[in-house]
C-alpha cells in the first residue's frame, strides 16, 4: 500500500470528501472492542459497537450521511489548539507544521494535528471540561497509562504513526486556563511520547480489513434495495 501526504486544509469540503468511507485515526478505537460472546470472538467477528461504525462508513460512501462536528467540546478544542501548539513548540524547541491529511491504501486515513520536524507527530487534546485534563495530569505518565486510561487516544496516536509512516507521536493534554503570559504551568501541559507498536499495527491490518469488507457488503446490500 502507498502512503500519500495530501496538502489539504482540515475541516474543508475537500477534507471531508477524502475522509469519506475511510477508517481514520480518531475513530479506530471501537474496532478494538471485543464482541460479547466467546464464539464471536473466536470467529474474529466485530463487536456491535464496531459494526455500527462500519455501517456509518458505508453510509458515508453512499452519501447518505454527512459528518457533523458542531458541538461545544469540538469548538473549544479547535479554538485553543493553536495555543497548545505554540506552547509545545516553545517548550520542546522544535519546528511544527500543519498536519494536513494522509492516506495509506484505500481504507486508512489520518489528520494529525501537527507534524513535528521530519519524523514526528503531535496529537493535541484541549478538553473543555477541566476535570478531564486534571484526570490526564494525575493518571497519564507513560504510554501504558494512556492505553489503560484513554485507550481511544492511544489507538489514535498509533494509527497516526501507522498511516503516516512517521517515527513517533507526542500526545499532549493542554489546558489554556493554566497558561500565564510568562510561562505554561506544568499542570497545564501533559506530554507523552508514543512509539510505534508493531503488534497494534498488525491488528490495524486485520481489523480494518474485516471492517472494510463488511462496509462494502453493507453498501451492496443497501444498493440492492434501490434497484
Amino acid at each position: 500500500m502507498e502512503r500519500i501526504h495530501h496538502k489539504i486544509k482540515q475541516n474543508t469540503d475537500e477534507w471531508h470528501d477524502i475522509r469519506r468511507g475511510r477508517f481514520t485515526s480518531s475513530i479506530v478505537s471501537p474496532l478494538f472492542s471485543d464482541p460479547l460472546t466467546k464464539r464471536d470472538k473466536e470467529l474474529g467477528l466485530l463487536s456491535k459497537t464496531a459494526q455500527k461504525l462500519v455501517e456509518e462508513k458505508a453510509l458515508e460512501l453512499l452519501n447518505f450521511n454527512k459528518p457533523i462536528f458542531e458541538h461545544d467540546n469540538f469548538d473549544w478544542g479547535h479554538e485553543y489548539e493553536p495555543f497548545a501548539a505554540m506552547a509545545y513548540q516553545e517548550i520542546k524547541q522544535v519546528d511544527i507544521f500543519d498536519g494536513d491529511f494522509w492516506t495509506y491504501g484505500e481504507n486508512h486515513g489520518s489528520s494529525p494535528d501537527r507534524l513535528v520536524g521530519k519524523v514526528g507527530l503531535l496529537e493535541i487534546k484541549n478538553p473543555k471540561n477541566q476535570s478531564e485534563h486534571i484526570y490526564n495530569l494525575r493518571n497519564i505518565k507513560s504510554e501504558l497509562d494512556l492505553l489503560s486510561h484513554r485507550k481511544e487516544y492511544y489507538y489514535q496516536c498509533q494509527h497516526q504513526i501507522y498511516t503516516t509512516g512517521r517515527e513517533w507521536c507526542d500526545f499532549l493534554s493542554f489546558d489554556i486556563r493554566l497558561f500565564t503570559a510568562e510561562k505554561v504551568s506544568k499542570a497545564g501541559f501533559v506530554c507523552i511520547r508514543i512509539e510505534p507498536n508493531l503488534e497494534v499495527f498488525k491488528e490495524f491490518d486485520r481489523r480494518i480489513q474485516i471492517a472494510s469488507e463488511l462496509r462494502d457488503k453493507i453498501m451492496n446490500e443497501i444498493l440492492e434495495y434501490n434497484i
